[in-house]
């Protein structure tokens, strides 16, 4: 039915005379449709009738029927994709219920790291909130923490879009004895908390101190709210001097309050605590590092004329050098001393 007409069994033409589309033409496009009118069916029958007409044919044919089944069965199992503003209740409805104490706590560790890879690599970065405040401009401690606020502020919001409605995420008024935790997640009668602490204004002892008196002593202290979370944000490259001797870097700090805050669940088994490094520091601009790299290639200038034009004697002579010594000028003419 498909197979195509050999040269020497065509029809012969005379020039110069005009021929239109014949009964043989016509009979030739009908078996043509036939069979791609039977698949369009897409039922089982159909299907049927395509297997049998399959096993009495042979080579190229027998595989164009074999092709139009494949065809049937895919469309069969197509399942159109859900529509892009179905995303979040998809999401929603598929994720684990958020129940009990461990299953909460989790929920709250995993959407904290969903920001914390937002910030650090997302499309549309949050990171530069974070790390284009200049903070030597802060005179006083009471400056520094209104501008903490802010900070608490946007990882509040960000976690309450991570959270998804699974549970609350508020940020607390000051309570009574002038303190309030930075943000809190709450399911039911469960409490979790979440403390931020930026990089530019805090040592090592400082950090330690946070942890155990204003996080674990503070707020982790009723029989619901035993979740916390120590967050820290690196604003800009920084080492602290280490309570052991040596400096620490960012990962470094990280692992010593880590080895504290397990310290601190072995001592009290029923505490949730976890610690949260997020990374905001400015990303490198490869600009300045390709330039960087050229100038490094390049070395140190060799040459240079009175107009300020320099070259470092790798590679082809520049335009300057050679019209100078096509004037009637020596290369060493232009020798920098000490070269």
């Amino acid at each position: 039915m498909i197979t195509v007409v050999q040269e020497q069994d065509d029809l012969k033409h005379e020039d110069g005379r005009a021929y239109f589309v014949g009964a043989r033409d016509n009979a030739q496009s009908l078996r043509d449709s036939i069979l791609p009118a039977i698949a369009s069916a897409r039922s089982q029958g159909a299907y049927e009738v395509l297997d049998a007409l399959r096993k009495k044919s042979t080579g190229v044919r027998a595989k164009y029927i074999r092709r139009l089944q494949f065809q049937m069965r895919e469309e069969e199992a197509f399942v159109p994709p859900v529509a892009q503003r179905d995303y979040p209740k998809f999401e929603r409805d598929f994720a684990p219920p958020v129940t009990g104490f461990i299953a909460f706590a989790q929920a709250v560790h995993n959407d904290l790291l969903a920001v914390k890879r937002d910030i650090e690599h997302g499309e549309f970065s949050l990171r530069r909130l974070f790390n284009l405040v200049v903070m030597k401009h802060i005179k006083t401690n009471t400056e520094g923490i209104a501008l903490e606020e802010d900070f608490q502020a946007l990882l509040g919001s960000e976690l309450n879009h991570a959270s998804g409605g699974r549970y609350g995420v508020a940020l607390e008024p000051i309570l009574p004895a002038a303190t309030r935790r930075d943000v809190l997640c709450q399911l039911g009668e469960l409490r979790a908390t979440v403390e931020l602490k930026m990089s530019a204004r805090w040592t090592v002892p400082d950090y330690l101190v946070a942890l155990d008196e204003q996080l674990k002593r503070q707020y982790l202290q009723a029989p619901n709210s035993k979740i916390g979370f120590f967050v820290i944000v690196l604003q800009g490259k920084k080492q602290w001097d280490n309570p052991a001797g040596g400096k620490l870097d960012f990962d470094g700090l990280i692992r010593l309050i880590e080895a504290r805050a397990l310290e601190l669940q072995s001592a009290e088994p029923a505490l949730f605590l976890r610690i949260v490094g997020i990374d905001a520091t400015p990303q490198v601009d490869f600009r300045a590092v390709q330039t960087a790299t050229k100038a490094m290639r390049a070395g140190v200038a060799k040459y240079a004329d009175q107009a300020g034009n320099t070259w470092h004697g790798k590679g082809r002579r520049p335009k300057w050098l050679n019209d100078a010594i096509t004037a009637g000028k020596q290369i060493t003419d232009f020798l920098l001393p000490g070269s």
